[in-house]
């Protein structure tokens, strides 16, 4: 009986490995996916950039075209704006806006 004295203390060791390399896994599946959706909110943050600064030259050749900003975007070209329904726009300053990323 005493030669298997070793199996309790070597089946707790593999059971603790076990447990700990399930938490590793798990730590690194949320940090990946963190990672994930910080991506997203830089490419979405870059798209509503791109869609601001786009429409701002637009914006800034329609009036300099027309004495006068254009009462509504839709009035502009929007085919390559990813996001037109983010923006704001204010038709008597020519101010634009996003409002999901405001301090742009």
């Amino acid at each position: 009986m005493q030669s298997f004295s070793w199996a309790p203390k070597a089946l707790l060791i593999v059971l603790i490995c076990f447990s700990s390399g399930c938490e590793m896994a798990q730590e690194s599946q949320e940090t990946v996916a963190e990672g994930a959706k910080r991506t997203v909110q830089q490419i979405d943050r870059s798209k509503a950039l791109s869609d601001l600064t786009l429409l701002t030259a637009a914006l800034q050749s329609y009036h300099l075209q027309h004495g006068k900003y254009p009462a509504k975007l839709q009035d502009l070209d929007l085919k390559a704006v990813h996001h037109p329904e983010d923006l704001d726009y204010d038709p008597e300053t020519g101010t634009l806006r996003s409002k999901s990323y405001p301090e742009l």
